[in-house]
């Protein structure tokens, strides 16, 4: 069994769930650990810098060439390609591609950060964060799952599960699922059909 870890993101202990090779919270979805450099299956990752482009087609905020400003001693230009400006003369490829893989860590943690402020207000909508200790604290009068999953106190939080149920692995369905009902029953709160 996969030992739980605490989300960097929305800070809940859980096992994180695997999606297309890279691990994630079960919860907020956030990617905790990465299959990969994002590198992609048949241009190679270096092509498609030096072309400005990803698989797909979409452009990259920055790309890796050859650049006629450059000076002979140091050919190989980090090149935005909203602006077209030069970013920097480096004298080998590598170092020009190691510059590009630090500015796309910068570009693609501001993606994320936009994505979490517009997921955010969802997320205190729909979702609700608990801590370890009041985790700990329904866990032990059975309000949650024995390995601190589940937590439900009210009728949104059973809702909440309820959704949650297919993300959870199918050897702990059936356990998880009567937590859930136990739990509704208790709270007079509604389930789908076929539940009981």
């Amino acid at each position: 069994m996969t030992d739980r870890v605490e989300c960097p993101q929305c800070k809940h202990l859980a096992v994180p769930i695997v999606v297309a090779g890279h691990s994630q919270c079960p919860y907020c979805h956030w990617v905790i650990e990465p299959c990969c450099t994002g590198e992609a299956i048949g241009l190679s990752a270096e092509s498609e810098r030096e072309e400005g482009t990803r698989t797909g087609g979409a452009p990259l905020p920055y790309s890796v060439k050859k650049h006629p400003d450059c000076p002979t001693s140091k050919p190989f230009a980090v090149v935005n390609a909203d602006t077209g400006r030069k970013v920097a003369c480096h004298p080998t490829r590598e170092s020009a591609l190691k510059h590009h893989r630090a500015l796309m860590a910068n570009v693609e943690d501001a993606q994320r950060r936009e994505v979490v402020a517009k997921l955010l207000p969802l997320h205190e909508e729909f979702g609700r964060t608990f801590t370890t200790e009041e985790r700990k604290r329904l866990a032990k009068k059975g309000h949650a799952m024995s390995d601190l999953s589940f937590p439900i106190e009210n009728c949104t939080d059973v809702s909440n599960a309820v959704r949650s149920l297919g993300r959870t692995p199918e050897a702990r369905r059936a356990a998880v699922k009567a937590h859930i009902v136990k739990r509704a029953k208790a709270l007079g709160c509604g389930l789908p059909e076929g539940w009981s």
